[in-house]
């Protein structure tokens, strides 16, 4: 297991230490979902729309095809998972300009949850950031923070679900399960210690 380590020269002391209890607001993370209906005359698939998705950093997450009567092909309607809201625009202009293809409607959702919850305790003695690491994706390659990892369940949500069901380890490009080399963070705790400083 690697170890994220404290930046020794970031350590300080925190002002505001001894304040509190107070309220802390935390932004949770934005989600992105395109939803497409289309009709088209040409054959396609789940994978082959799913490879295609992929150039613009946008998962397919939902295929289904209705059979309306009167009408020559099937309706599409399909949902997926932008990681930026310009990917998701450049798949809706895609389907826009695709020759067999006849986009019906489409819409984008930006959603972007405010957390919140209430810290019993005092403000931290100690502020500090950790060191600057990259971890590759044994998936694609691409370099990623530690904080730029996301999480992932296997199966579904159920009473027997455990720890082995999640990876937080989930590449946000290419969605690999468990993309890199298991970590933790150092304690901000034993750091002081080792340097001697106050407690």
């Amino acid at each position: 297991m690697k170890l994220v380590k404290i930046d020794r020269s970031s350590i300080q002391k925190n002002p505001k230490y001894g304040k509190g209890p107070h309220d802390i607001h935390e932004v949770g993370p934005v989600s992105i979902r395109l939803h497409m209906s289309f009709m088209t005359t040409a054959p396609h698939d789940v994978k082959s729309l799913d490879a295609l998705f992929a150039k613009f950093d946008v998962r397919l997450t939902n295929l289904q095809m209705e059979f309306p009567g009167g009408l020559p092909v099937p309706k599409t309607h399909i949902q997926a998972m932008a990681r930026t809201p310009e990917g998701a625009s450049e798949v809706i202009e895609l389907f826009k300009r695709l020759p067999d293809v006849t986009l019906i409607d489409h819409t984008v959702h930006i959603d972007r949850p405010l957390m919140s919850f209430y810290m019993i305790g005092q403000e931290p003695k100690w502020l500090y950031n950790h060191e600057d690491i990259r971890f590759e994706c044994s998936g694609c390659g691409c370099k990623l923070k530690p904080e730029e990892l996301t999480s992932d369940h296997s199966g579904d949500y159920d009473d027997e679900m455990d720890d082995s069901d999640w990876s937080h380890r989930v590449c946000p490009k290419c969605y690999k399960w468990d993309c890199c080399d298991n970590f933790d963070y150092e304690k901000i705790e034993d750091v002081i210690e080792e340097m001697g400083l106050d407690q």
